[in-house]
């Protein structure tokens, strides 16, 4: 089986799959996501393949530039 996700940023949710397809006895033999955004390669136990590779920005707590200008944070498509 191919497990494709989206958006890679931890492989929390991509580890839960891989779980699940093990449980019923599947192989999965490779992850494909759109656009990986790790800062170190997952393992998951098969090759993992990215379309886009973006770069996720960390700030330590209290230094982020949208907060202390009063910029409410949006997640996309959420209201």
């Amino acid at each position: 089986m191919l497990v494709v996700d989206d958006v890679l940023t931890t492989g929390g949710s991509i580890r839960e799959v891989i779980t699940a397809v093990k449980e019923r006895k599947g192989i999965v033999i490779g992850v494909g996501v759109l656009v990986d955004r790790t800062e170190q390669k997952p393992d998951f136990g098969a090759p993992l393949f990215g379309c886009h590779r973006a770069e996720a920005v960390q700030l330590p707590s209290g230094k982020c530039p949208l907060c202390a200008a009063n910029i409410p944070l949006v997640k996309p498509g959420g209201s």
